[in-house]
């Protein structure tokens, strides 16, 4: 009997640690899955900055760049920072074309041409970020992007 009791045992110890192990493996193959799926359509409002002039100007920074702008997003802000040992502090800039602040622009190739102001003289670099509104999530709450559009290097 008692020979019996423990087949009974290790033959349920042995479904047990299956079913445990599948449904462990199937949360691991749906989590690799999700990750590959959800990752390339990740909102990008923007894609292949290419700086084509950065010049100090007494205490500003002139500083110029194509990219191309992404159809599926709306321009919210733009925001220059000092970099000084690794601190930010939010600066200033003057669009050199004339566009009011927080302009959207058509989609497509496109020039930025703004002057970064009262940089820091100790600054190692100006780090420039965006934010865009990428649409809304399942919810209806709009998709914010920030994101560093340019990293001036001062040194």
């Amino acid at each position: 009997m008692a020979s019996l009791i423990g087949k009974i045992v290790d033959i349920t110890q042995r479904a047990l640690a299956r079913s445990v192990g599948a449904f462990g493996l199937g949360i691991v193959i749906t989590s690799i899955v999700w990750g590959l799926v959800s990752t390339p359509f990740a909102p990008v409002p923007y894609t292949d900055v290419r700086a084509f002039q950065i010049e100090r100007v007494g205490d500003d920074v002139e500083f110029k760049a194509d990219f191309i702008k992404n159809d599926d997003c709306t321009f919210s802000a733009f925001v220059p920072f000092n970099v000084v040992l690794g601190h930010y502090t939010k600066t200033t800039y003057e669009d050199m074309d004339g566009r009011r602040d927080n302009e959207d622009r058509l989609a497509g190739f496109q020039t930025l041409q703004v002057l970064i102001k009262d940089v820091d003289p100790k600054a190692e670099a100006v780090e420039l970020r965006t934010r865009h509104i990428c649409g809304n999530d399942s919810n209806g709450r709009p998709i914010k992007v920030s994101k560093t559009f340019y990293v001036v290097d001062l040194l």
